[in-house]
């Protein structure tokens, strides 16, 4: 038995019709989650799913993602969700379900986008938090590694955990997973295998200007092949390359991480510093969160013996040049340009 795996597809329809060209229908498809938010055709992505398992059946597998999870909370309650969703690209998602989403008249739109594409609801609420079988875990973002038991992960980890993978692999399963860019662990968008084998890594970054990476494996953990949808990212390979070797300047979010080390602080203790939970602190880590001023402010004054002149300079550059209020206008015009 083996399984055709790909990840992370946020709405980018033209790279996965080209993906699946690769699949040969006799092997069973895995999508392991995040088929929406930030490219332009997410509702002709969750058709396209929809309809491969109407017509395959239990040959397709399809898992929930922590953006189905952002785009599910945003249904139920779109006045407390508006804000992050949109900051994780859901607009782009409203707009492919509703051509004339407006903001201004919400109510209206949701009304529209519940009475007229509950099918499409149900099928996001339908998607597995995990698909075990054979030597294989497959999972959108990982499980809790560190656990005795893995099936005692909370659902939430399914779909919103970060590096796991660093961490020894308790079970006897190979864990397949997305979320997490491949750059972000060996700096290319190429699918990432760990040294033990048994983390295997695929999110290209697609929506990012990556690849769309696919993986074809056995039931019991072999690699058979492995197919690229390139959307930028052989020229990302070579800037990428570049910066690794020329020590690039560091970043607010590289400061963080550098502060987080040097003070072997957790998550939840970082996170008191800016009067965060430990998950948010994690999103202005990994850049879903637009740092306000004093974000800068309490960096400098709490950590400043810690950090070096280059860190400093950033955040006085910073302090004297933010503050930025983004609107929704900005949102959209961050997302998509001048098209309106």
């Amino acid at each position: 038995m083996h399984f055709f795996v790909v990840s992370d597809i946020h709405g980018m329809y033209k790279q996965f019709e080209e993906i699946l060209s690769y699949w040969d229908k006799k092997s069973i498809l895995v999508i392991l989650g995040d088929l929406i938010d930030r490219g332009k055709q997410s509702y002709e992505v969750v058709r396209k799913v929809m309809d491969l398992q109407k017509q395959y059946g239990d040959q397709v597998i399809n898992l929930k993602g922590n953006h189905e999870d952002l785009f599910l909370k945003f249904i139920e309650n779109p006045a407390l969700e508006y804000g992050i969703y949109f900051r994780n690209g859901g607009l782009a998602t409203l707009k492919s379900f509703i051509n004339d989403f407006d903001v201004k008249v919400l109510s209206k739109h949701m009304d529209t986008l519940k009475m007229q594409y509950s099918q499409e609801i149900e099928f996001i609420k339908s998607g597995l938090s995990y698909y075990q079988i054979g030597q294989l875990l497959f999972t959108h973002a990982g499980f809790e590694s560190n656990l005795d038991n893995w099936q005692d992960t909370s659902p939430s980890e399914y779909i919103w955990i970060r590096d796991h993978y660093q961490y020894p692999n308790k079970t006897n399963f190979i864990n397949v997973f997305g979320h997490t860019p491949t750059y972000h662990i060996h700096g290319v968008d190429d699918i990432w295998e760990s040294p033990c084998h048994t983390y295997i890594g695929i999110d290209g970054a697609c929506a990012y200007g990556g690849q769309l990476n696919a993986l074809l494996i056995s039931v019991e953990g072999e690699i058979l092949q492995q197919f690229v949808v390139d959307n930028g990212g052989t020229e990302r390979k070579e800037k990428l390359k570049l910066l690794l070797e020329l020590n690039p300047k560091p970043t607010f979010e590289s400061v963080l991480q550098n502060i987080q080390q040097k003070i072997n602080g957790t998550d939840q203790e970082m996170g008191k510093y800016f009067g965060f939970h430990e998950r948010q602190w994690r999103y202005l880590l990994e850049g879903k969160i637009v740092p306000r001023k004093e974000f800068y402010s309490i960096v400098y004054n709490t950590f400043s013996e810690t950090l070096t002149e280059e860190e400093k300079s950033l955040l006085i550059h910073e302090l004297n040049d933010s503050g930025k209020v983004w609107s929704v206008e900005d949102i959209e015009k961050l997302l998509f340009g001048d098209e309106k």
